[in-house]
């Protein structure tokens, strides 16, 4: 599948990570978990040998604590800084989608705007103050990066 394969490639929706994941890694590759929606199988897919994140901006602190802890093999570590994580990486998934990124960073001082390009609607403003409320509990460094 992956012989003589050479660069980047993104997987989605495959049903059995762990095979492909074993495979792409047979043939050298580096596997890394993506996307925003699927960040709450973090588990599973460093279980599967992921060895990275491509996390968006909101709070790579918080997901490096995760993906540290699992590769240095602390994993009763990695799990409770999932446990912690969880409940803002959940208001990410199902409450605000990438335009959380851009609210904890205008939060933070960072940007300026916090509106996306067409077709994406703004977050409502009583789930934007929730995911701000989240945020603050565990102090990501977004929200205090251009402060």
């Amino acid at each position: 599948m992956a012989e003589g394969q050479k660069g980047a490639r993104f997987i989605t929706e495959v049903k059995d990570l762990d095979t492909v994941s074993k495979a792409l890694k047979a043939a050298g590759w580096t596997i890394v978990s993506s996307e925003l929606r699927y960040l709450a199988k973090t588990f599973p897919d460093l279980d599967a040998g992921a060895t990275g994140s491509m996390t968006g901006g909101g709070y790579p602190d918080g997901i490096r604590q995760i993906f540290d802890a699992y590769q240095a093999g602390r994993r009763e570590e990695a799990a409770a800084a999932y446990q912690r994580w969880l409940p803002l990486i959940n208001y990410e998934n199902r409450q605000c989608g990438l335009l959380a990124a851009k609210i904890l960073m205008k939060e933070g001082g960072v940007i300026a705007s916090e509106a996306a390009r067409h077709p994406i609607l703004p977050v409502h403003p009583v789930i934007r103050a929730g995911l701000i409320e989240v945020a603050q509990r565990l102090d990501p460094m977004v929200l205090g990066w251009g402060r």
